[in-house]
């Protein structure tokens, strides 16, 4: 007998999104980048939980954070920026500064290299406008069952139907192969998001439809 899930998915409100950064933080806790620049898992729960709450509360405005419900539980969350919406502005980067500042207690050294993960990211970012999935995460506890596929499924579904581009970053090599299921293709297979010796990233492209 094969096991079924029931679960939907929609746009983030505004009363969700404490909870849905908790999950993504949690679902991204393993990132190769981070864990390389912050080995302490304790220090890194910390650190995922601030960086995906200001990206989440730096996205949510714009309107196209989706979210995977099993019942009232967010069980998956996918950050989307349209085209024009990143890089982040100035101004949004100022807003966000104030949410950095406990973690300065790890360290300038850490501050450093996330700040470094930063500039290479937004450096190796297309001057093409394109939709970016900056974040996609499904709780470690709900993986498995298909609800990152519906989490893409939808943003795809308005990106196509809006005839655009997409792009994203991943360090895990299993899903350069699962998004390439979704049209994208490797653009870069040696991207260096963490300073160096740091593992290497893929970044990847999907044409529009």
């Amino acid at each position: 007998m094969s096991d079924t899930y029931s679960f939907t998915v929609e746009k983030l409100a505004r009363k969700d999104i404490s909870e849905a950064s908790l999950v993504v933080a949690a679902a991204l806790q393993v990132e190769p980048g981070f864990a390389f620049v912050v080995p302490d898992e304790r220090q890194r729960a910390v650190v995922m939980q601030t960086m995906l709450g200001i990206l989440i509360r730096d996205a949510f405005p714009m309107g196209n954070v989706w979210i995977a419900r099993d019942g009232r539980q967010i069980v998956g969350t996918a950050v989307w920026y349209a085209p024009g919406d990143f890089p982040m502005t100035i101004g949004r980067n100022l807003r966000a500064a104030p949410f950095m500042l406990p973690l300065a207690r790890f360290g300038l050294g850490m501050m450093t290299n996330l700040a470094q993960m930063g500039k290479n990211l937004q450096s190796h970012f297309p001057t093409q406008p394109c939709w970016y999935l900056s974040a996609l995460g499904v709780a470690p506890d709900q993986q498995g069952k298909g609800i990152g596929s519906q989490l893409m499924g939808a943003a795809l579904q308005e990106i196509d139907q809006r005839r655009e581009p997409a792009y994203l970053e991943t360090g895990e090599e299993a899903n350069v192969r699962l998004y390439q299921r979704y049209g994208f293709a490797v653009r870069d297979p040696a991207f260096q998001m963490a300073p160096a010796p740091g593992p290497t990233h893929w970044t990847m492209w999907r044409d529009a439809r």
